[in-house]
């Protein structure tokens, strides 16, 4: 009985891991997406993209809203070191984004850093 409850939990962590990993992944294309179009925006000095852009930033919004979701609904105690090292390394690097879209707004990056 002990095995199977065992048994249960590892497939439970793994389909919430599972679950967390496509939420990551909607990210990770919503992030190229916007990189692509603020390359295009600073490359042109705000002339290609820019409707675009705040559009897609919403929806990258969203895409990080969604996953710090399913962060939050984890159990971290539950899972390996380097899982969680990864996901507080995630978390700190999307704080990053604000600054980031200033500076592309701000027009005070290097469009080849966008690449």
């Amino acid at each position: 009985v002990m095995e199977r409850y065992e048994i249960s939990n590892e497939i439970s962590k793994i389909g919430k891991i599972t679950l967390v990993s496509t939420y990551q992944s909607n990210l990770i294309d919503n992030l190229q997406r916007e990189r692509g179009m603020s390359s295009s925006f600073v490359s042109s000095n705000g002339k290609l993209f820019a409707d675009e852009m705040i559009t897609q930033r919403k929806k990258t919004d969203e895409a990080i809203s969604k996953l710090l979701s399913q962060y939050s609904n984890l159990n971290l105690s539950l899972y390996s070191e380097k899982i969680v090292a990864t996901i507080h390394k995630t978390e700190d690097e999307l704080k990053k984004l604000k600054q980031v879209r200033e500076n592309i707004d701000n027009f005070s990056i290097n469009p080849i850093a966008l690449r």
